[in-house]
């Protein structure tokens, strides 16, 4: 949620009847009941406030991001990360981002264009030149989302494991290059599995010792005894993430 708009976003959800629960990790996040049609409120068409699970919220909020600066989101999908990581960097901060799919881009020009989000561009080329940062929000086993999934249980296997691990692998290596030095490189899953996660961190830290891992900026409760954090889902009663900040020396 926009935070100059909150009082306005309460009150329209007030006049629905509704109760909006504050988040205790997240200032500017909050829960409604699971029933009710928030994308029929006129704030939402005002470009107000996005409806995204909390910890995929809590991916970026993770890291310290500075204000500014030219970011790509290098598997975009339909926006959700890459809105908020332009809100996070503000009206001199850019987002370049990247997918293969139109029609993901093309979900994201219309949230970019509803919240009024002028500093967000889209390719489904790699752009040229370094960038400040790079997202790799990489596919994967969606193992942290069963709770919302669960069919996901039914046909998640060792070997779509080890695919998703050896394809993780290939998109750090191949936007690893577009960081420019000093530079930071995050890479999330919404898996809980260690070989899609630690394990991926692990193998691009041993072959590329021009990065180093930074400790997250917030870890929400959690404990963070290697590279990265996980964000399980019964604390904060999310779905299930791992964020990683690599930063280029």
């Amino acid at each position: 949620m926009q935070t100059e708009h909150i009082d306005e976003v309460l009150a329209d959800f007030a006049a629905q009847g509704w109760s909006a629960t504050p988040s205790m990790v997240l200032p500017y996040a909050f829960r409604l009941p699971g029933d009710v049609g928030a994308k029929a409120t006129e704030s939402f068409f005002a470009g107000r406030f996005e409806v995204q699970d909390l910890g995929s919220q809590m991916v970026l909020a993770t890291h310290a991001i500075a204000p500014g600066g030219r970011w790509l989101d290098a598997c975009a999908g339909a926006g959700g990360k890459a809105l908020h990581l332009a809100r996070m960097l503000g009206s001199t901060g850019h987002v370049v981002a990247h997918d293969i799919r139109p029609d993901a881009l093309a979900e994201l020009a219309e949230r970019a264009h509803r919240a009024r989000l002028k500093t967000v561009s889209r390719s489904t080329e790699v752009p040229p030149g370094q960038f400040d940062g790079v997202l790799v929000d990489a596919p994967c086993s969606g193992s942290g989302t069963w709770r919302r999934s669960p069919h996901l249980k039914w046909i998640t296997t060792p070997a779509s494991v080890e695919a998703h691990a050896r394809t993780q692998l290939e998109l750090l290596q191949r936007f690893a290059n577009l960081v420019r030095p000093g530079g930071q490189l995050i890479y999330a899953t919404c898996s809980l599995n260690r070989t899609e996660n630690e394990g991926v961190m692990t193998a691009f830290l041993a072959s590329h010792p021009e990065f180093a891992a930074e400790p997250p900026a917030h870890d929400f409760g959690f404990a963070c005894p290697g590279p990265g954090l996980t964000v399980l889902p019964a604390r904060h009663d999310t779905d299930g993430f791992f964020t990683c900040a690599l930063r280029r020396r």
